[in-house]
C-alpha cells in the first residue's frame, strides 16, 4: 500500500479530485460506499467501485516485504514474513485530562450550534414576524379587557390561545430542525468526532436565547394590549410561564424528531400528538373520564393554561348589572373552582412544564444514543475471488510517482 500523503493525486488522477473546503475522510468514505438510497444510485456506485477496485488490482506495487522474499525465493534463500512491531499501549487520561477534554468538545460544539442558530435569519426573521403579528391580532381581537361577568369568559379564552399559540410555534420549529440536524450528527458520530451529552447540552444551551426571547415577545404585546392584570408581578409570571412551555414544546419537538426518518414524517406526527394536549388543556374538557385522567397531566398546554389562569384570576372580581338593577358579581375564585383549579399555584404549573421538558430531553438522549452508527459487516473474500469492495477496503492508494501515469480518460 501507498503512503497516506498519495491518496489526493491518486484519486485525482482517476477522475475523483477532492474540492476545496471537503473533508477528505468522508469524501473517500462515499466514494468507495454503496449508495441504497435508489436503484440507479446502487447500479452507479457499484459501477464506480468495480471501477476503482480494477484499477487498484492493476497498478498495485508489490511491498518491500513481498520483494524482499521474491528475491530471496528466486536465489533459493528461505522467505520469511514480516513480523508486525508491536501495538503500543494507549496512555490513559487522567480525571482532569478528561474533563478538560469534555469541556473543549462542548466549547467548540456550542460556537458552532450558536452560529448556525444565529445566521439562521429566515427563520429567525419568520418567527419574529409570526410572534409580533400574533400578538397584534389577539390584541384587537381582545382589545382592553373589562371585569364584567362576561369578560371572565374571554380572559379564559385569551389564555387558551395564547398558551397554544406560543406551544404550536416552538413545536413545529424544533421538530422541522432537528430532523435535518439529526442525519447530521448521525454522520460524525460515526467518526467518534463527539458524543451524544456534549452535542445535546450545546444545542440546548445556544438555543436558549432566541427560545426565550419571541415568548417573551409575543407575550408583553399582547398582555398589556388585551387589559390583563395590571400588577408587574404577575406579568412577569406569565412571562416566565410562556417561555418554559415553550421549551416543554421544542423538547416534545425534538422527542418526535429524534425517532422520525424524514421531515416530513415527523410533522405528520407532531401536530397530531398536539391536538391531543390541546383537548386536555384544561378548558374544552374540565371533567375527565376515570380512565383518561392522567392524559391531562401530560398536557403542557393544560399546566400552561392553568398556571397564567390561576395568576390572572386570583384576587379579581366581576360584576355585571342585570335587570331592575340588581348587581351580580363573581370572583376570580369561582372561576378557579369552576375549572378544578382552586389549590393550582402558578410555580406548581411551572415546576410541571419543567419535568415535562426534562423527559422529553431524556428521550431524546436515549434515542440518539440508541441509535448506534452501523457499518456493513466486511467478510473475507473467497479464495482466488477478490471482490471489489473487500479490495478497496484493504488497499490503500499507492505513491505519487507510480499514480501519476495513470490518468483517467474522460
Amino acid at each position: 500500500s501507498g503512503p497516506m500523503r498519495g491518496m489526493a493525486r491518486y484519486f485525482a488522477d482517476l477522475g475523483y479530485p477532492c474540492q476545496a473546503n471537503t473533508n477528505p475522510v468522508e469524501f473517500y468514505t462515499d466514494l468507495v460506499a454503496i449508495d441504497y438510497s435508489s436503484l440507479e444510485a446502487e447500479a452507479e456506485s457499484k459501477e464506480r467501485v468495480e471501477e476503482l477496485a480494477q484499477e487498484w488490482r492493476s497498478f498495485r506495487p508489490a511491498s518491500p516485504a513481498a520483494a524482499l522474499n521474491a528475491a530471496k525465493a528466486a536465489s533459493g534463500g528461505k522467505a520469511s514474513s514480516p513480523s508486525p512491531s508491536p501495538r503500543q499501549p494507549r496512555a490513559r487520561l487522567g480525571p482532569i485530562q478528561r474533563i478538560g477534554g469534555a469541556l473543549s468538545r462542548f466549547s467548540l460544539l456550542f460556537k458552532r450550534a450558536w452560529r448556525q442558530v444565529s445566521r439562521d435569519k429566515p427563520l429567525n426573521i419568520a418567527r419574529f414576524a409570526s410572534s409580533l403579528f400574533s400578538s397584534i391580532l389577539f390584541g384587537i381581537i381582545y382589545y382592553k379587557l373589562g371585569f364584567s361577568i362576561s369578560n371572565a369568559q374571554d380572559r379564559l379564552g385569551l389564555l387558551q390561545v395564547a398558551a397554544v399559540n406560543c406551544a404550536m410555534t416552538s413545536l413545529i420549529k424544533a421538530t422541522t430542525a432537528f430532523v435535518t440536524e439529526k442525519f447530521i450528527v448521525q454522520k460524525e458520530r460515526r467518526s467518534n468526532a463527539y458524543a451524544v451529552a456534549p452535542y445535546l447540552l450545546s444545542k440546548l444551551a445556544a438555543e436558549l436565547p432566541l427560545s426565550a426571547l419571541f415568548p417573551v415577545l409575543f407575550g408583553s404585546i399582547m398582555y398589556w394590549t388585551t387589559g390583563l392584570n395590571s400588577d408587574p408581578a404577575r406579568f412577569l409570571k406569565f412571562l416566565g410561564v410562556l417561555v418554559v412551555e415553550s421549551f416543554a414544546a421544542s423538547s416534545l419537538g425534538m422527542a418526535v424528531g429524534s425517532f422520525a426518518s424524514s421531515v416530513d414524517q415527523a410533522i405528520s406526527v407532531a401536530p397530531s400528538v398536539a391536538v391531543i394536549f390541546i383537548i386536555f388543556g384544561g378548558l374544552y374538557v374540565v371533567n375527565v373520564p376515570n380512565w383518561l385522567s392522567w392524559a391531562p397531566h401530560t398536557s403542557f398546554i393544560k399546566w400552561a393554561f392553568q398556571a397564567m389562569t390561576v395568576n390572572e384570576m386570583r384576587g379579581a372580581e366581576f360584576s355585571s348589572v342585570a335587570r331592575r338593577g340588581v348587581v351580580r358579581t363573581q370572583t376570580g375564585e369561582d372561576v378557579l373552582e369552576n375549572l378544578g383549579m382552586q389549590d393550582a399555584t402558578v410555580m406548581g404549573g411551572i415546576r410541571a412544564l419543567g419535568v415535562i421538558a426534562l423527559v422529553n430531553y431524556g428521550v431524546t438522549y436515549l434515542a440518539l444514543l440508541l441509535q448506534k452508527p452501523r457499518f456493513e459487516e466486511v467478510k473475507p473474500p473467497p479464495p482466488g475471488n477478490s471482490t471489489a469492495s473487500n479490495a478497496l477496503v484493504t488497499a490503500a492508494a499507492p505513491a505519487p510517482a507510480a499514480a501519476g501515469s495513470r490518468t483517467r480518460a474522460q
